[in-house]
C-alpha cells in the first residue's frame, strides 16, 4: 500500500485502541537511527506479508517527528544491507502530520526459499508486539513452508500406532458413516464400515487411526495427542492484585465437542444485550455475533497445523478475552492462501488438512449442524456479521507459525467482566421455582436451575425450553449437559433431533 497522512492516523488510532504496537506495525521514536531496528526489520522479513515501521512515533503512540527524513532513510537502508542476511527490500514514504514528519519503512517479506532472515546469526520472529529469536520448532516450520506441496507430509493422514476404531466415539462414528452413505452415491454402495473409514482417511489400511480420524471422531483424542485441545481464559487488566486471568478452561474431546464447548464458554464470558427479534420475542444477543465466532473457532480447529512442531510441542488452539478484544489463535500459519485473499470479496479456500476438512463436513455438533459447511466463504460471512453488528472488521494476522483473529469488542464502558445480565421476568419466575429443589443439590453451572425448573413443570423440547426461559439454544444445551450427566433429566429421542423430549427424573441417577 502507499501510505499517506490519513492512513497513518487511522493506523495509530487502531494501535491506541489495542494499547500497543501490533504484530504488523512497530513504532519507534527515532531521534537518531535506532540500534535495535535490525531486529524488527529481520522479524518482519520472516513474516508472510512483511511489516511496517513508523519512525518518529513514540512508545505512547504520539507523533514526535524525525529531524531529517531523507538522511534517516539512507541510514536505515544501509543498516539493513549491512546487518540483515539476506537483506529484505524496503519501501519508504515520508508523510507530514500536523507539521511533523513520519518516516514509514515497509519491509517486504523474503520468499520462502530465502527465509529465514538472520540478524547477528539469529533468525527473528515477530510475536505480539515484540521481536524474538526463533526456536527450533519455528525454524523447522519455516523450512517446511519452503517445500513444494508434493514434498510436504500430509500430517492429518499420519497414523497412531496401537490405535483402532475402539478409540472412536460410537455415537459419532455411527452418525459419520450414515452421513458418508447419504452424501456420496459411491460410498452408499459400500456395506463394509471399515472400508468407508479407510477410503475417507479415518483409518489406514491396517486399521490404525489417522490424526484426522482421531481428532474428528475420537472419544478422547487427548489421551494420545494432548495438543488437540483448546485453552481459554479471560485476561484481567493489571490492578496491582497480581491476578492475571480468570475462568481458565481446558477443553477436550473431538473437534465437534471442542467447538461446541468453547463456543458456550465464549458466550458466557462476553457481554450480551436483551433485544426484541422480528417475532417480537425478547432474546439475548452477544456483543460479538456468535455466528462469526463459531466460524473462526471452527477454522482454528480444522486448519491448525498437525505437524511435530506444533502437536509434538504441545501447541493448542488458544482463546483469550481481554477488555478490548476476543482473540482466537491457532498453531501454524496460512497455507495456500494469503490474508489479502481472505479479506478480498473473491471466494478463497485452501484446506490445510484436506481429510480433516472433509471429516468436518460430515461430523456435527449437538444441534445437528456440521462443523464446517465447506463452501469456503466463511470469513466473508464473519466480516458481514460484524459489520451488521456495528463492529470493526476482525483483524487477521498470519505470522507463518500461527494464525490469529482479533475481534474488537465494544467500548469498555459497555461491558464488564463480572456483572451478568439481569434476568428476564420468566427467568426470575423459573428461579423461584428452582429454589424448591436447592436442597437436592443440583449440578453447578450457569442457567442449570432455570432449565431444570422449566423441564420439571412439564416435558419439553429444546425449542420449548428456549421459549419458556428466553435462553438461547446454546445456553440451554450447555445447561442440560450436567443435568443429563448426573441423571436429573432424561433425554427421550436422538441428539440433534428437534423432536427430542427432555423430562425431569424423580431423583438423580447415581449409578
Amino acid at each position: 500500500m502507499n501510505w499517506n497522512a490519513h492512513q497513518v492516523e487511522v493506523a495509530l488510532a487502531e494501535l491506541k485502541s489495542l494499547g500497543d504496537d501490533t504484530t504488523l506495525i512497530e513504532c519507534k521514536l527515532a531521534r537518531q537511527l535506532p540500534e535495535n531496528l535490525p531486529e524488527t526489520t529481520c522479524a518482519f522479513a520472516n513474516l508472510p506479508d512483511g511489516g511496517t515501521i513508523f519512525l518518529g512515533v513514540d512508545s505512547s503512540l504520539e507523533i514526535r517527528g524525525v529531524k531529517d527524513a531523507a538522511a534517516l532513510q539512507n541510514q536505515v537502508a544501509a543498516q539493513t544491507r549491512n546487518s540483515v542476511v539476506p537483506a529484505p527490500h524496503l519501501d519508504f514514504w515520508t508523510v507530514e502530520i500536523r507539521g511533523k514528519r513520519v518516516l514509514i519503512v515497509q519491509v517486504q517479506p523474503l520468499s520462502p526459499s530465502q527465509k529465514p532472515a538472520r540478524y547477528k546469526g539469529n533468525a527473528m520472529l515477530r510475536q505480539g508486539d515484540g521481536d524474538h529469536v526463533m526456536n527450533a520448532n519455528d525454524l523447522h516450520m519455516m523450512e517446511v513452508a519452503a517445500l513444494h506441496d508434493t514434498e510436504r507430509d500430509d500430517y492429518d493422514l499420519k497414523t497412531l500406532p496401537g490405535s483402532s476404531v475402539s478409540d472412536l466415539d460410537e455415537s459419532a462414528l455411527k452418525q459419520y458413516l450414515a452421513k458418508c452413505r447419504n452424501q456420496s452415491r459411491r460410498l452408499g454402495q459400500i456395506n463394509d464400515d471399515s472400508k468407508i473409514l479407510e477410503l475417507t482417511g479415518v483409518t489406514s489400511s491396517s486399521g490404525e487411526l489417522t490424526y484426522a480420524g482421531l481428532y474428528s471422531l475420537g472419544f478422547y483424542p487427548q489421551a494420545k495427542l494432548p495438543a488437540l485441545s483448546i485453552t481459554a481464559a479471560v485476561q484481567l487488566p493489571s490492578d496491582g492484585t497480581g491476578r492475571r486471568i480468570k475462568n481458565l478452561k481446558h477443553f477436550d474431546g473431538p473437534a465437534p465437542a471442542l467447538l461446541e464447548d468453547s463456543m458456550e464458554w465464549v458466550r458466557e464470558n462476553i457481554s450480551s444485550d436483551r433485544t426484541y427479534n422480528e417475532s417480537g420475542h425478547l432474546v439475548q444477543e452477544s456483543e460479538i455475533p456468535m455466528t462469526a465466532i463459531r466460524e473462526v473457532i471452527a477454522n482454528a480447529l480444522i486448519h491448525r497445523d498437525l505437524g511435530p512442531d506444533t502437536v509434538g510441542a504441545g501447541k493448542r488452539v488458544e482463546i483469550r478475552i481481554t477488555q478490548d478484544a476476543l482473540v482466537i489463535e491457532s498453531p501454524g500459519g496460512l497455507k495456500g492462501v494469503s490474508v489479502s485473499q481472505l479479506e478480498s470479496s473473491n471466494l478463497s479456500k485452501a484446506a490445510v488438512n484436506q481429510r480433516l476438512y472433509e471429516h468436518a463436513k460430515r461430523t456435527v455438533t449437538s444441534d445437528g449442524h456440521a462443523v464446517v459447511e465447506g463452501e469456503g466463504g466463511g470469513i466473508l460471512e464473519v466480516f458481514q456479521a460484524t459489520r451488521y453488528a456495528n463492529l470493526r472488521q476482525p483483524k487477521l494476522i498470519n505470522s507463518g507459525v500461527s494464525f490469529k483473529v482479533i475481534f474488537r469488542r465494544k467500548k469498555t464502558a459497555e461491558h464488564t467482566f463480572s456483572s451478568p445480565p439481569e434476568p428476564t421476568p420468566s427467568q426470575v419466575s423459573a428461579n423461584a421455582d428452582a429454589t424448591k429443589t436447592s436442597d437436592l443439590r443440583l449440578p453447578h453451572g450457569k442457567n442449570v436451575s432455570i432449565v431444570f425448573a422449566s423441564v420439571a413443570e412439564e416435558n419439553k423440547t429444546i425449542q420449548e425450553i428456549m421459549d419458556a426461559t428466553q435462553l438461547s439454544e446454546g445456553q440451554v444445551r450447555y445447561a442440560l449437559k450436567p443435568l443429563l450427566a448426573s441423571g436429573w433429566i432424561d433425554m427421550i429421542g436422538g441428539q440433534g433431533n428437534a423432536s427430542t423430549i427432555y423430562s425431569s427424573t424423580t431423583l438423580p441417577n447415581n449409578d
